[in-house]
C-alpha cells in the first residue's frame, strides 16, 4: 500500500499534476480544477482525485501556483469583463465617500482587465428578478456590493449561488460575504485618543441611530469607555431620526451634560454644531467627526481611506472570481481598514 509521499521519496522531487492525473485517468486541468474545489467537476470524481493527490503526497508549487493565478486572472478578465456595483443610493444624492470608493473601485478593476458597472435598485431586500436577469444574460459573475440608503438585508435580491461578491459597506448586513470596510473600533479609539491628547476627557457622540447601527455602537462606546478610563462619567450619545429636531435636542443636551468635546457622526451636521457651539458660554468645546473628507476638513477627524477601501474590495472579489468561488457563506472574512487622524482648521 501506498502512503503519503513514498512517490515523492522515490523519484527524489515532489509529485506534479500531470503524475496525479495520469493515476487517475484524466487530464492536468482536471486535477487541477479538482483540488480547488471547483463545481465544475463532478463530487465523486474529485473526492478520488484529492484522496489520489493525498496518496502521492502532492504538494503546489507555489512559484507555478503564482504564475496561474496570474495567467487565470489575465484570461478570466477577458471572459468576464464587467462586474456589477449595486447601491440603493440615486446618484444624485450619493455621499463623497461612496463616490470615493466607487470610483477607486473602477480605477482598480480597469487595471485588472474589468468594466465596472453600477446598478441602482430600490428595494434590495426584494428579490429583483430583472437585475439578476441582466447581469446573467451579460456573463456578469462578480458583484460589488456598495452603500445602501438603510443598513439592510440583501439576501433575497439575487440567487447568490450564480455570482461571486464581496461587499463594501457595513450598511448591508447580510448575507455574510468577504467584507472590506473602515476598521469603526480602531478608528473611535484614534478619535478618543487625539482628543484626550487635548485634554478632553468626556466626549459627547451626535448622530442617529442608522449610523450607530451600522458601525456597531463603535464611536458611543469609545467615548464611553473614555471617560471612565480617566475616572470620569461618561456623557450619554445624543441620538436624534431627523436634522430638523437635532438644534433643539442638542441646545438641551449641551446644558445638561457639558461635555469637554463633542463626536459629530457626519461632515453634514458641523455646520449646525459649529454654529451652536460658538454661541455656547463658558470655555470652547472641541469638535471632531467621525469621518471627514479632504486634506483639510473643517473639524478634525478621521480619514476612512476609502480609495483603499474600494481598491481592496476588487482585489478581493477578483480574488474569488479567479479561484470560481461563489456565495462563501461558510468561509467569509472581512478586512478592516484602519483610519489616519486629520486635523481641522475650524476654530472650535
Amino acid at each position: 500500500m501506498m502512503t503519503p509521499g513514498s512517490d515523492r521519496q522515490g523519484h527524489g522531487r515532489r509529485p506534479n499534476l500531470r503524475q496525479v492525473a495520469e493515476r487517475v485517468g484524466v487530464s492536468a486541468m482536471t486535477v487541477s480544477r479538482a483540488l480547488r474545489d471547483s463545481p465544475r467537476v463532478a463530487p465523486r470524481l474529485k473526492a478520488r482525485i484529492q484522496k489520489v493527490a493525498t496518496e502521492l503526497g502532492y504538494v503546489p508549487d507555489p512559484e507555478v501556483a503564482r504564475l496561474m493565478s496570474h495567467l487565470r486572472l489575465r484570461n478570466k478578465a477577458a471572459l468576464t469583463s464587467c462586474i456589477a456595483a449595486i447601491s440603493s443610493i440615486p446618484e444624485e444624492t450619493e455621499p463623497p465617500h461612496l463616490r470615493k470608493v466607487r470610483e477607486s473601485a473602477r480605477q482598480r478593476a480597469e487595471e485588472l482587465g474589468y468594466r465596472l458597472e453600477v446598478f441602482r435598485v430600490g428595494s434590495p431586500q426584494l428579490h429583483n428578478r430583472q437585475l439578476e436577469r441582466t447581469l446573467i444574460n451579460r456573463g456578469i459573475e462578480g458583484v460589488l456590493l456598495l452603500q445602501m440608503v438603510a443598513p439592510t438585508a440583501v439576501d433575497r435580491l439575487l440567487n447568490w449561488d450564480r455570482f461571486a461578491a464581496t461587499i463594501a459597506t457595513p450598511s448591508v448586513l447580510s448575507p455574510e460575504f468577504p467584507r472590506v470596510g473602515a476598521n469603526h473600533p480602531n478608528n473611535a479609539r484614534l478619535l478618543c485618543t487625539q482628543l484626550g491628547k487635548q485634554g478632553c476627557a468626556r466626549l459627547g457622540f451626535v448622530g442617529t441611530p442608522t449610523f450607530c447601527l451600522r458601525t456597531q455602537d463603535a464611536f458611543p462606546a469609545a467615548a464611553a469607555w473614555h471617560a471612565l478610563r480617566q475616572g470620569k462619567d461618561p456623557v450619554p450619545p445624543l441620538l436624534f431620526d431627523e436634522e430638523g429636531t437635532l438644534r433643539k435636542k442638542f441646545r438641551g443636551w449641551l446644558r445638561r451634560h457639558r461635555p469637554d468635546a463633542v463626536i459629530a457622526y457626519t461632515e453634514n451636521v458641523l455646520p449646525l454644531l459649529l454654529e451652536e457651539l460658538r454661541d455656547l458660554p463658558g470655555p470652547p468645546l472641541r469638535l471632531a467627526c467621525t469621518s471627514v473628507q479632504g486634506a483639510r476638513p473643517q473639524v478634525g477627524g478621521i480619514d476612512e481611506r476609502h480609495e483603499l477601501i474600494g481598491t481592496m474590495a476588487i482585489d478581493t472579489l477578483a480574488g474569488l472570481l479567479l479561484r470560481n468561488e461563489h456565495t462563501l457563506l461558510h468561509t467569509h472574512a472581512s478586512t478592516l481598514v484602519e483610519g489616519c487622524w486629520v486635523d481641522g482648521v475650524a476654530p472650535v
